[in-house]
């Protein structure tokens, strides 16, 4: 069997990859809609699916961690979570009816009705998944784990666009939503074997962890979504639908790196429970890693903001630009406290994350309010960056006490990249501000890749020289050298073995 370390790089590469192919689905899906649809049509979508969304969390167990973090989970656990499933997704969908007229009289759009009505199916369809997919990830079957996740990803794309280019209505997002859902809920099946059958026999061994998954998700999810009631309250679909795609953009490096490392690590971490020293060096490895990756990514998206919004979304969302530089920030403040929470979940204290969600909402709600009303957008922007900023020492002095850890060891890992890719977006910023802002959609396209090659240029040389002046100390730089020798060796030994005769 490969060492622990192996399979969760292994998996970690599996995540990517799907996140890079799911990714690739949805940006070419946003080219397409961003010019079918308009802003106010994706934040009409985004009100419907915050009450999803939040209804999702509130009512969610976490079922699937509470399986995977069992060190032996039998039949009567599967079961029992598929029932507990089950059951909330009824709950939701009749929720979401009921809620559908008044929801359409706080933002003040009847269209919202028929559009919450029709997502109330989408729930549904996620309760009534297999509960043996979870298997795919507590085993570590991360290929499994990837056909899986990007075959109901390419069901939405195909409905989705096609919907947007004959209608062009908002319609579009909904139907692929549902779709997705669906798609999932058949291949669960189709693809394990496992049959669930209705039991509650498990109950209080699951419920007994999940209890603080469950308020710790409702507590995440409003985190998340507060930007959606306050946004759409105060200032309308349009806006929302600038705001919606500014934070979808900003928070890129979270999403497609973190997360996907995230869902490889969790399952990692609870096979270390108990060696703290081991735990602690995955978490190090991780956070190295994640900052080698999201550091540059946000910061090259702060810089290149104007260009990226002008070339791809089209002059409509130019609105975007500011909210897009301001939450860039948030995107990567976020990313490094993201491997805290299955620090949590490893150690068996999933009450910390609960608390600090809470403490979290009891900052930027209020903040998010004010500023909003006072500032528009980028105040609700400014609110969302601030209140990130105060949580990361909290996050990071319970993670390093947990781990028997220090700020002195994330320190050492974090400043070579924090270093490198300011220097890279300084220089970007500055090469941008003398191009032409009003050149064609060419020119400027053109101007944006050659100042992402620029600031890929600049990062690495600039990463590679602190690493060589820092005495190439062990962590993610020396893993991706390491890495990138063996591929370099692997391609000589291929070219030689090609040229002998």
């Amino acid at each position: 069997m490969k060492p622990l370390r192996s399979l969760i790089a292994n998996g970690a590469v599996w995540m990517l990859l799907f996140k890079f192919v799911e990714r690739s689905l949805g940006f070419a899906s946003t080219l397409i809609l961003v010019r079918l649809l308009v802003p106010a049509d994706f934040g009409l979508v985004a009100m419907g699916t915050s009450l999803l969304v939040m209804l999702e969390y509130f009512a969610g167990f976490g079922m699937d961690l509470a399986l995977i973090r069992h060190p032996a989970p039998e039949r009567r656990h599967y079961d029992t979570a598929w029932t507990l499933n089950v059951a909330l997704a009824v709950l939701i969908a009749v929720l979401m009816m009921l809620a559908a007229y008044p929801l359409a009289i706080f933002y003040r759009q009847p269209q919202l009705t028929p559009i919450v009505l029709a997502l109330s199916a989408a729930a549904l369809a996620q309760g009534l998944e297999n509960i043996g997919t979870v298997q795919f990830r507590k085993e570590l079957n991360f290929p499994r784990e990837f056909r899986f996740q990007i075959t109901k990803k390419i069901v939405a794309f195909s409905i989705t666009v096609p919907v947007a280019l004959l209608f062009h209505t908002y319609w579009a997002l909904v139907s692929g939503l549902i779709a997705g859902r669906f798609a999932a809920l058949l291949l669960s099946y189709l693809w394990h074997p496992y049959r669930p059958r209705f039991s509650m026999e498990a109950r209080s061994e699951l419920l007994g962890f999940s209890k603080w998954l469950a308020l710790s998700n409702a507590l995440h999810v409003m985190r998340e979504r507060v930007s959606d009631l306050v946004i759409g309250r105060l200032a309308g679909p349009g806006p929302l639908g600038l705001y919606s795609l500014g934070y979808e953009v900003a928070n890129l490096p979270t999403s497609e790196l973190v997360l996907p490392i995230n869902r490889a690590t969790i399952p990692g971490y609870s096979l270390l429970t108990g060696d703290v020293a081991r735990l602690r060096a995955g978490f190090l490895n991780v956070i190295g890693m994640i900052a080698l990756l999201v550091i540059p990514a946000g910061l090259g998206i702060a810089a290149t903001a104007l260009p990226a919004t002008q070339v791809l979304l089209g002059k409509a969302w130019l609105g975007a630009v500011p909210l897009i530089e301001i939450l860039a920030f948030y995107g990567i403040v976020t990313a490094l406290q993201a491997n805290c929470f299955p620090i949590y979940i490893a150690t068996g204290r999933p009450d910390l994350q609960t608390r600090l969600n809470a403490l979290y909402l009891v900052v930027l709600i209020p903040s998010m309010i004010l500023l909003t009303q006072a500032y528009g957008l980028p105040g609700a922007a400014i609110s969302s960056v601030a209140t990130a900023l105060l949580m990361l020492p909290i996050n990071f002095t319970l993670v390093l006490r947990s781990v028997q850890g220090s700020w002195k060891q994330v320190a050492a890992i974090v400043w070579r990249p924090l270093t490198a890719a300011t220097i890279m977006a300084v220089c970007v910023r500055s090469w941008l501000g003398v191009t032409d802002g009003e050149a064609p959609t060419w020119v400027q396209l053109r101007t944006l890749i050659a100042a992402i090659l620029l600031g890929a240029i600049i990062y690495a040389a600039m990463l590679l020289l602190l690493w060589w002046l820092s005495g190439r100390p062990g962590g993610a730089e020396r893993f991706v050298a390491e890495r990138l020798r063996g591929m370099l060796r692997s391609i000589r030994g291929g070219l030689a073995r090609g040229m002998r005769p």
